[in-house]
């Protein structure tokens, strides 16, 4: 029978950590197994503060970025935020919503439907938006591959800011600006954002430019994406979350209140409470339907609403959980129909 073996530490790391910082044997040591021997960074670590927070302006094109939708606020012009049908994306277009709205721009919304247009941008959505009259999209947790849909645009003269954490393949698309970390000409310090993480860092840019004051009641939204993206909880992200869940226990908003009130949770929310309870159910609607209902959760400021979208979600979810049991229950079937389960790389 396997068992895991674990390496050896250093005990003298261990016991420094133990003195200097004031915690559990168990805490320094899984601290000394992650690579934080040094108390300082294994403090920072555990108590992540806003230090870690790095200027939006050192993202490439952000300065391009903040110009186009200043542009579009002077000329009163509606921005179109296109998001992604996910957690990380629903929250994303959320959040940039919200700020923008509250700071002079006409803003749309679209999320695209997971089975009918499934995932990116579209250009068949880009071109029908053109025929409205808008000008100015910003994407948000996609668009890095949107080739097609960036040519379509500057042929209708809409002007595009995509913001996107995934992983570049081949040429970024000649969009006005691209925002991802993850461009090997971004020197970016911090590459794992999440992609509300990235839309953040836009608002962060917008607002510095604005002269306001950005605050923290954001960052509710910014902790459900990165942890239901399962980026790395490293750095900003770690901050982002630990204040952001902070936000979400105490949330004044209708539709997250009515879900959390529902999953019974109390006190402070987790991280294990947002994988575990709050994101499936989120995630339920773009899974199952259209998650422009968990959209409208995240964004209405009326109650009847909220409880309404929170009963679809939760019967969202109960036939997710059916349609995979049922999948799970015919691929075992065929499975030992087949005598599959003989084959090795199965069994």
């Amino acid at each position: 029978m396997a068992r895991w073996v674990l390496p050896e530490v250093d005990h003298e790391d261990v016991e420094r950590l133990e003195r200097e910082l004031g915690v559990l044997e168990t805490t320094a040591e899984i601290l000394v197994r992650r690579g934080y021997k040094n108390p300082q960074e294994a403090w920072d670590f555990i108590n992540p503060t806003s230090n870690v927070i790095n200027d939006p302006f050192l993202m490439k094109d952000m300065e391009k970025a903040v110009e186009v939708l200043l542009e579009a606020r002077k000329k009163r012009e509606p921005v179109l935020i296109y998001g992604d049908y996910d957690v990380d994306g629903i929250t994303g277009t959320a959040l940039l919503k919200e700020f923008l709205e509250k700071n002079g721009w006409n803003v749309l919304c679209y999320i695209p439907h997971r089975v009918d247009e499934g995932y990116g941008v579209q250009p068949d959505v880009v071109k029908l938006f053109a025929f409205d009259g808008v000008r100015y999209i910003v994407t948000v947790d996609c668009g890095i591959t949107a080739h097609d849909a960036v040519q379509i645009a500057k042929r209708h003269g809409i002007k595009m800011v995509i913001t996107d954490h995934h992983e570049i393949k081949g040429e970024i698309p000649p969009a006005e600006a691209v925002i991802n970390p993850k461009r090997s000409d971004d020197p970016y310090p911090f590459k794992e954002l999440a992609g509300v993480g990235v839309a953040y860092k836009l608002v962060q840019a917008l607002s510095s430019r604005l002269g306001n004051k950005l605050r923290d009641d954001l960052l509710d939204l910014v902790a459900l994406g990165t942890v239901a993206d399962m980026v790395p909880l490293l750095n900003e992200n770690r901050y982002f979350v630990k204040k952001g869940l902070e936000t979400l226990s105490k949330t004044k908003r209708p539709g997250l209140r009515r879900l959390i009130r529902k999953l019974g949770l109390n006190g402070t929310i987790t991280a294990q409470d947002v994988s575990y309870k709050i994101a499936p159910k989120i995630n339920a609607a773009g899974r199952m339907g259209s998650a422009e209902e968990a959209f409208n959760l995240i964004v209405t400021t009326n109650y009847a609403e909220a409880e309404k979208l929170v009963r679809r979600l939760f019967n969202l979810n109960y036939l997710r959980r059916e349609t995979e049991s049922k999948i799970f229950k015919e691929a075992i079937e065929k499975i030992e129909l087949e005598g599959l389960d003989k084959d090795p790389i199965i069994a």
